[in-house]
């Protein structure tokens, strides 16, 4: 049966999160969604107010009756999303001129959220392997960042793709790399980065990879 709760669930893996995260981030107690989801009983207006504000891409007539597309864009299924070269020249995907943009892909039905992609040749991360290309989704609040959820983070004049954790106070976080290599001394070649969440420029989290195996063939359309 089709329920607001079958729909907060298909919200939760279009954004790649789980419950408990999505709890998080609208700012529920852990348990609140995911035990209603469980005894398939009712929640709290209030609880999909959060889920609307915080989720303004998702089209709240869908949430509450389940009628229309998921998304307020139409045709999201195939449309393009930017390819970016590299983590540094990732950039605001609404600008008009796009000047760092070198192609454009099709998500597909995998990533409906998807906003943004880059091709990945650095290090720290060992869940993927250089050249493999990263499904991104912008966000725009860097204090509704879901905990040990990977993200691109753009500060001051840096851009790095880490792990978040919070960090002793509100106002700053860590990102962590997995990579955990060490020089001969012991000390790690990717130490965590403290970074004051003030400082945050541009947000986009990972919401999955691509890698291919079978060629070297570009797997993206100039247009």
């Amino acid at each position: 049966m089709n329920t607001v709760l079958t729909r907060i669930s298909q919200l939760a893996e279009s954004e790649g999160i789980t419950i408990t995260a999505l709890e998080q981030v609208i700012g529920a107690s852990k348990g609140v969604l995911s035990r209603a989801l469980a005894k398939t009983t009712d929640i709290q207006c209030k609880w999909l107010v959060r889920i609307v504000e915080n989720y303004p891409g998702y089209d709240a007539s869908w949430l509450l009756t389940g009628k229309g597309a998921m998304l307020k864009e139409q045709g999201r299924k195939n449309s393009l999303i930017p390819l970016f070269n590299d983590l540094a020249s990732i950039g605001d995907v609404s600008d008009s001129d796009e000047i760092y943009t070198t192609a454009y892909i099709d998500p597909g039905d995998w990533f409906p959220a998807a906003s943004a992609a880059i091709r990945y040749h650095n290090v720290g991360m060992t869940e993927y392997q250089p050249g493999s290309v990263l499904i991104l989704r912008k966000k725009t609040n860097p204090h509704e960042l879901v905990w040990g959820e990977d993200y691109v983070i753009g500060y001051g004049d840096n851009r790095i793709l880490r792990t978040v954790q919070p960090a002793e106070d509100k106002d700053h976080l860590y990102a962590y790399a997995t990579d955990e290599s060490t020089y001969i001394d012991g000390r790690p070649k990717y130490p965590p980065v403290h970074i004051s969440i003030n400082r945050i420029k541009l947000i986009f989290q990972v919401l999955g990879h691509i890698h291919k195996r079978e060629s070297h063939d570009r797997i993206y359309t100039n247009l």
